[in-house]
């Protein structure tokens, strides 16, 4: 009889293991859990309110010191001359980086379709199909933002202004909204985004190989700086453009990894794991009391 009290325990603690166990099952549906568990506030303030506060710094900075014009100015200059834009129709420049790079993003945007379908037939990339799920529609939603971006913001290319053998005045956003003339559409950068909307790679190579990360935004990065300086050499956009797309990239890339994985969720689920070890310590201790 002595035994009972601890048997009781002994059943109330294994009762509270299945219930840590199978705590992170809401409405019969499991939601993911990250490959590196990140609490709400280190996702939000590391991962989307930094970059977004940085980024929309050097925009404003790059705005009030007219380093657009400045840069674009040394551009030319380098090109041997102060206007028409000799670079504009070169084959490395045009031809190479532009056609084929756009070429290239398009290849690529194929191969991430087909894998994503093929995913959902093949119970071997099941593991695959979520995060190639969350890179389609962080690419998807760069381009789309991007696109919408440059036929509402009203800017015109470097090679239309008359500052540099054009005929648009020179209106950086947001102050080219405040005229009734069509300037143009080229703002945010538009061939650097098709670089710049693969920057998802980075958590995708969280969820499945972490050590990769790094390396692919590395690349993603510098295939986009390429995309950049081609399209200001040729004078299609100015700096402030190319950097308003790669910010975009990255918050739709940061906002579909939070919504496919929860980050902070995933952060509990570690708390739970931890109290479930615990528990387990705690009935093999109790099963070794009530054993005679």
């Amino acid at each position: 009889m002595s035994s009972t009290p601890a048997f009781s325990g002994f059943l109330f603690r294994r009762s509270q293991l299945r219930l840590c166990l199978n705590s992170h099952y809401v409405t019969g549906i499991t939601m993911p859990i990250a490959s590196h568990p990140l609490s709400f506030q280190h996702w939000f303030k590391h991962h989307l309110l930094l970059p977004l506060s940085v980024g929309l710094g050097v925009l404003i900075l790059l705005h009030i010191t007219n380093a657009d014009l400045l840069l674009a100015q040394w551009m030319l200059a380098f090109e041997g001359t102060n206007t028409g834009w000799p670079w504009r129709h070169a084959f490395v420049a045009d031809k190479l980086l532009h056609t084929g790079g756009r070429d290239l993003v398009v290849l690529a945007a194929v191969v991430l379709l087909s894998t994503l379908v093929l995913s959902s037939f093949k119970a071997s990339m099941k593991r695959w199909r979520r995060p190639l799920l969350m890179l389609f529609i962080s690419a998807l939603a760069t381009v789309l933002l991007v696109r919408i971006g440059k036929s509402m913001t009203n800017v015109a290319c470097p090679w239309d202004l008359s500052l540099f053998g054009g005929q648009q005045p020179y209106l950086p956003f947001p102050m080219s909204l405040s005229v009734d003339t069509e300037l143009g559409q080229c703002f945010p950068g538009g061939h650097s985004s098709g670089a710049f909307a693969w920057v998802g790679l980075y958590y995708l190579a969280l969820v499945l190989k972490p050590k990769w990360r790094f390396k692919l935004l590395g690349a993603v990065l510098l295939i986009g700086t390429v995309f950049s300086l081609c399209q200001e050499f040729r004078g299609a956009h100015f700096l402030s453009h190319d950097i308003a797309s790669a910010l975009i990239g990255w918050t739709m890339a940061t906002l579909s990894y939070g919504l496919a994985y929860r980050p902070w969720r995933a952060a509990g689920y570690a708390g739970v794991s931890a109290q479930a070890q615990t528990l387990i310590q705690t009935q093999a201790q109790a099963q070794t009391e009530i054993t005679p």
